[in-house]
């Protein structure tokens, strides 16, 4: 939830909005670089928070702390490290080094129109 106190640009006091009045706020949010997986990529279990990753044929358990969340993507904070291996589909019934297939999903990489 975010609440915003709202000053007249030439006024220095606060005014509220009455009902029917609009405004409009931008609102920066400071970032910073981070590990992010897909959100499907997470798996629950006793109270954890797995990632499994790909290794030598093998599924890894890795329990992570995740961050921030925007729906699609989670911040990963602890249990992972750029360059692994994420499994995003089929991980609901994965166990540690349970063997696996890898099958690789094309990136589709979208060109900014030419002005």
């Amino acid at each position: 939830m975010v609440r915003l106190r709202l000053q007249h640009l030439s006024q220095q006091k606060q005014f509220s909005l009455l009902p029917g009045m609009n405004c409009s706020a931008i609102i920066e949010v400071p970032s910073s670089t981070a590990l992010s997986i897909p959100k499907e990529a997470l798996v629950y279990r006793s109270q954890k928070v797995i990632a499994f990753t790909y290794e030598d044929g093998k599924a890894k358990w890795n329990e992570v702390l995740i961050g921030r969340d925007n729906g699609e993507f989670v911040e990963v904070l602890e249990g992972l490290k750029p360059g692994q291996e994420v499994i995003v589909t089929n991980n609901l019934q994965l166990a540690h080094d349970a063997p696996v297939q890898i099958q690789k999903i094309p990136v589709v990489q979208v060109k900014e129109p030419k002005s």
